[in-house]
């Protein structure tokens, strides 16, 4: 899992002869050095809300972008996919928050666009263990071969507001795609 994690920074000041050692030896990690990065930009780091409103940010510590193990990491990974596909706005987990300072860091650092956010609560089951692929969770596709349309289950999310997303009738230009069955507001099936 290459979620952010606290790193002490233990091989900050390695010489780069140290570090070509290291890599030829044993499994390594790059590390973005978030303190250097963040003197590179030109403006202060910051995320734009599905309410028009702007709010500052500070990645607190270096994250891994890759790995020799595991090649680019869900950060590196996602930004890239995310401007790739045109992506203007990401709405995913509050689950997922945690990571949105090391994504606009990275696309103010590659020069890509800046998408808005929006962090809904995570749907839960009944006994109140979150629904998520990893567990065995019902997928979208799983619910389109039970039978479930589009249509109710854009009823449903318009219908239960308070279940994931307790501000959402302020969000009157996804409400309204929703309600007219528009796609275009959703990147591809996972």
């Amino acid at each position: 899992d290459d979620i952010i994690t606290s790193y002490p920074g233990t091989c900050r000041r390695m010489s780069s002869d140290a570090r070509q050692q290291r890599m030829k030896e044993r499994e390594f990690a790059w590390r973005l050095d978030c303190g250097k990065a963040l003197e590179r930009l030109d403006a202060p780091l910051s995320w734009l809300d599905g309410h028009g409103r702007r709010h500052a940010l500070m990645p607190d510590q270096d994250v891994i972008i890759a790995r020799r193990d595991i090649g680019v990491s869900y950060h590196l990974a996602t930004v890239i996919d995310d401007a790739d596909q045109g992506i203007t706005h990401i709405i995913r987990g509050e689950d997922l928050k945690d990571s949105l300072p090391i994504h606009r860091l990275l696309q103010a650092l590659l020069g890509l666009p800046e998408p808005v956010y929006i962090h809904h609560r995570l749907v839960r089951d009944v006994e109140g263990r979150r629904l998520a692929k990893r567990s065995g969770a019902t997928t979208l596709a799983g619910l389109r071969q039970l039978g479930v349309s589009a249509a109710a289950l854009r009823h449903f999310l318009m219908h239960s507001p308070d279940l994931i997303w307790p501000d959402i009738e302020n969000e009157p230009g996804f409400l309204k795609a929703l309600a007219d069955g528009s796609t275009d507001i959703l990147g591809s099936p996972v």
